[in-house]
């Protein structure tokens, strides 16, 4: 097994741990679960997220360019946008989101229409 895929590992087992105590501290119970292994680094599964973002205007909340309908100033540049997300987030997906909305709002700047 590569070193990172040792570390990711080690980073997952101390995530499992650090919400426990955390949900333990604030006085909640901690049902049974089953604590398993993440995919591969930088792997997400097709399965486990939806990014049907930006269907049409009347069902969603931001634009292709994750910049909100209703408050032309607000722009939700991260996994928010995602219409699910059961598992974890898919930081490559978040990153290219946030790029896009980025890049949209810069020229948005330039030509003065924010």
């Amino acid at each position: 097994m590569p070193g990172g895929a040792k570390n990711e590992l080690k980073m997952a087992e101390a995530m499992y741990d650090n919400a426990e105590e955390l949900l333990r501290a604030a006085g909640a119970e901690v049902i049974p679960f089953e604590r398993r292994v993440p995919p591969p680094p930088g792997r997400c599964d097709a399965r486990s997220w939806h990014p049907r973002v930006w269907a049409t205007i009347k069902k969603s909340v931001v634009n292709r360019f994750s910049q909100a309908h209703d408050v032309v100033n607000l722009f939700v540049a991260d996994g928010a946008s995602f219409v699910s997300n059961r598992r974890k987030n898919c930081t490559l997906s978040i990153i290219a989101i946030a790029w896009r909305a980025c890049d949209y709002l810069a020229e948005e700047l330039r030509r003065g229409n924010l």
